[in-house]
């Protein structure tokens, strides 16, 4: 059971990193976070308050302060530029054969992305403007609080 549930990780991951599609990237974003969910126990609640609070004032920085430090805001930037695949970088620096099956553009499982025009279709490659976004450290800074 173990083995049939390595190759189909393993299909999974193979395929996102091919495809580059937001519901596979979806898919091991949500993986990660139940995993995350699971295995982490803090053992009082005087440590997930601090916990909680910190990543509550770091947020904030993030999100409404970095723009005064760094001239841009640092969430939004990060969110929605265009990401490199580094497969595909150094598949390209190495002149491997099949570089074409490798997709240009790697959006990393931080993120659970729907596109806004879900029942519309959207093409592949589109802008991460045209997408909705949650970041998962929003959803475990949320689950720790129920």
């Amino acid at each position: 059971m173990q083995g049939l549930l390595l190759v189909a990780c393993a299909v999974t991951v193979v395929a996102w990193l091919v495809s580059g599609h937001w519901v596979l990237n979806n898919l091991l974003g949500i993986s990660i976070f139940i995993a995350f969910v699971s295995h982490v126990r803090l053992p009082n609640i005087k440590i997930c308050a601090m916990l909680l609070l910190c990543l509550f004032v770091y947020d904030i920085f993030w999100v409404f302060f970095s723009e005064r430090v760094f001239g841009a805001n640092v969430m939004v930037t990060v969110a929605t530029q265009q990401a490199s695949n580094p497969v595909h970088t150094v598949a390209n620096s190495l002149n491997l054969p099949g570089l074409e099956l490798i997709t240009k553009k790697l959006e990393l499982p931080v993120k659970i992305m729907f596109p806004r025009n879900l029942l519309g279709g959207v093409e592949p490659g589109v802008s991460s403007s045209e997408f909705m976004m949650l970041g998962l450290g929003d959803m475990v800074t949320d689950q720790s609080q129920t």
